[in-house]
């Protein structure tokens, strides 16, 4: 008889959680919803727009556009300014990596070691930003 009843209770146990876990997606739906519907509208829509808008001749005035396939990026990939601006953002990027980030640990770790002229750093620093 114990092991029929501790069957019982576990099923209702199981039941009981089941409904629970049920109840709980559609609260995490609810406040996920409204977050993931802004982040469609604003960025996932411009984004596929975007890639839309590339295979088009479209002066993004008018409302006449052609469909030129690949052709934009043939012009991109054959122009020196987007080479030359590719290049100025790569270098900007191992710039920051290696020099700001670790300027700025560096500076981080001087504010908060026991170091003489702390409170003047701290000003400097501060001053800087």
């Amino acid at each position: 008889m114990n092991d029929v009843a501790y069957k019982r209770s576990e099923a209702a146990r199981a039941s009981s959680k089941n409904k629970r876990v049920k109840k709980n997606i559609w609260v995490i739906t609810g406040f996920m919803l409204p977050a993931l519907l802004v982040y469609a509208v604003y960025t996932l829509y411009p984004i596929l727009a975007t890639f839309n808008y590339s295979f088009l001749d479209w002066s993004g005035v008018s409302g006449e556009s052609e469909f030129i396939g690949v052709q934009n990026y043939v012009t991109l990939l054959n122009d020196a300014s987007f080479w030359q601006a590719l290049q100025n953002n790569l270098l900007l990027v191992l710039v920051s990596i290696f020099f700001q980030i670790p300027l700025g640990l560096i500076m981080a770790l001087i504010l908060f070691s026991p170091v003489i002229g702390k409170r003047l750093l701290n000003v400097i620093f501060s001053c800087l930003t």
